[in-house]
């Protein structure tokens, strides 16, 4: 079997009743990724543009990769979770944040290896299972194979896409801080977001505007470009008006991003404290997901109970 990087969602999923925990109960291969769930629940990924982590070697100090590793771990993680809420109207897992320090490398022949970065090992072991005496005791999940296949289609649409999949990625991040009620973190992280997406927007909409005249010139040269999209007098305050204005946005999200930098302007620029509530986090949340997946054949619904499992 190939390398894989992969996780322990909480709980592990469970697929099939009487499986092994190195059986593979579900594979999905596509063109730039294979996606293989194991029978302990270990959800694993095998990225093509990312092998090998180090040339001749299983792993080495090879970090830009195992961090682009847990990008898309932190994406499969989240289209998984959606994509158990889509499918079984279940909101089945609580989302953490996979990083390098605790994205699993199963090599080809079955066995584990820990990230190089510290001493992380206890913390692995501890939590994310390595142990199978400590798997076995652990309380499992009962998903369908149409889930996989709806999270497998997603990868297919967000793993080629490197921007997509490290916004979803962050998406993941802020949904696991708002499910331990670190609300206001949430917010900032959704906002780095939408943040993002309206740049792409701006863009994009600077890009729509451009044309060439029959003299040669361009009507958005390098130097107007310049100015329109890196000058501070372009915050996303002023992008974000010119975009409605420009039916480039919806009134309704350009509202919603208004207040949701309004809250952010609080938590930063203000003196006093700024207490974020649940529902703030979660429009925040709600509108870096609209913003990600606008013009995109993606759906993805955020599992936003913040009920803890514990570990």
């Amino acid at each position: 079997m190939k390398p894989l990087v992969g996780f322990y969602p909480s709980p592990p999923p469970r697929i099939i009743e009487k499986a092994k925990p190195d059986d593979v109960v579900y594979e999905h291969e596509g063109k730039e990724f294979s996606l293989i769930v194991f029978g302990d629940g270990l959800v694993a990924l095998h990225v093509v543009a990312l092998e090998p982590l180090s040339p001749g070697m299983e792993m080495d100090a090879g970090i830009a990769n195992w961090t682009q590793y847990a990008h898309c771990l932190n994406a499969a993680h989240l289209l998984l979770d959606s994509a158990t809420m889509r499918e079984m109207n279940l909101a089945a897992f609580e989302l953490y944040a996979i990083t390098g320090q605790n994205a699993l490398r199963r090599t080809a022949d079955g066995g584990f290896v820990l990230p190089p970065t510290g001493d992380a090992q206890s913390k692995i072991l501890n939590r994310y299972c390595l142990d199978p005496a400590i798997r076995a005791t652990l309380p499992r999940v009962w998903i369908t194979e149409d889930v996989l296949n709806v999270c497998a289609a997603d990868l297919d649409v967000v793993l080629p896409e490197k921007e997509l999949r490290d916004t979803l990625s962050l998406i993941s991040k802020s949904i696991a801080e708002y499910k331990t009620y670190e609300w206001e973190t949430a917010l900032l992280l959704s906002w780095l977001v939408v943040e993002e997406e309206i740049r792409a927007l701006w863009q994009k909409h600077i890009d729509g505007c451009d044309t060439t005249y029959t003299d040669g010139s361009k009507r958005i040269n390098a130097d107007r470009r310049s100015n329109l999209t890196e000058s501070p007098d372009w915050s996303v305050s002023v992008v974000s008006n010119v975009l409605e204005l420009c039916d480039a946005l919806s009134l309704k999200c350009f509202r919603e991003i208004s207040q949701v930098r309004t809250w952010r302007n609080q938590i930063v620029h203000t003196k006093q404290d700024r207490y974020i509530s649940a529902q703030e986090a979660q429009r925040a949340i709600r509108l870096a997901v609209e913003l990600a997946v606008a013009g995109r054949q993606l759906s993805i619904t955020p599992n936003l109970n913040y009920s803890l499992r514990g570990p």
